[in-house]
């Protein structure tokens, strides 16, 4: 499963960037599961990339919450009104509209640093602003790349076609929005793989 434009992470089936909940951290932040069992999902979501905006070539890792077009390209928001999550009030594109160069804005267009997010936001050891706090683990470090993490085993096995359930937390809501996609075991964990295998929601 991919990320998010925001921070949030799966809880249920548990994402490999839970792994940090075996050496009894919570993250910063709490992580309730009202329909489930108890939601002890580690720092997963502080596994993010920041700095990156619509249209970019590449993250910048600092610029979190800068809220123009970082790389100056120019590349205009594609989401359709009635999907915007924050500032709906503000017409889309005015000056008003201050979430117009987040990723979400037009999905598939903003760089990210890894597939899996960074521990921490970005790639250097060190806490970093912008909510870029990770506490290091014997099971990951801060700017750990997600993809590097091995895989958690879940129990949890899929049909091919059929339908599956999940429960997901969102920490922070930067005007992001969610999907589900896969990557196949056998091929690298990309960015493009994962946009490559989305899965519909019901």
């Amino acid at each position: 499963i991919s990320g998010c434009a925001a921070h949030g992470a799966i809880v249920s089936p548990r994402s490999r960037n839970s792994i940090d909940y075996r050496a009894g951290v919570r993250g910063i932040d709490r992580c309730y599961n009202f329909s489930g069992p108890a939601c002890e999902n580690g720092q997963a979501a502080h596994y993010y990339s920041q700095g990156c905006t619509i249209g970019c070539p590449t993250c910048d890792h600092v610029s979190g919450r800068q809220q123009v077009d970082l790389c100056g390209l120019g590349k205009s928001a594609t989401l359709p009104d009635y999907a915007r999550s924050v500032n709906r009030q503000a017409a889309a594109g005015s000056d008003l509209d201050i979430y117009k160069h987040n990723p979400w804005r037009a999905p598939g267009s903003a760089p990210v640093a890894d597939a899996c997010g960074l521990a921490g936001g970005t790639p250097w050891g060190a806490d970093a602003p912008e909510e870029g706090r990770y506490v290091n683990t014997s099971f990951a470090h801060h700017g750990m790349r997600g993809t590097a993490l091995r895989e958690l085993a879940t129990g949890v096995r899929w049909v091919i076609g059929g339908a599956a359930e999940v429960t997901w937390q969102v920490r922070n809501n930067h005007g992001g929005g969610y999907s589900y996609r896969l990557c196949p075991a056998g091929e690298a964990l990309t960015e493009a793989c994962f946009q490559r295998h989305p899965l519909p929601f019901e």
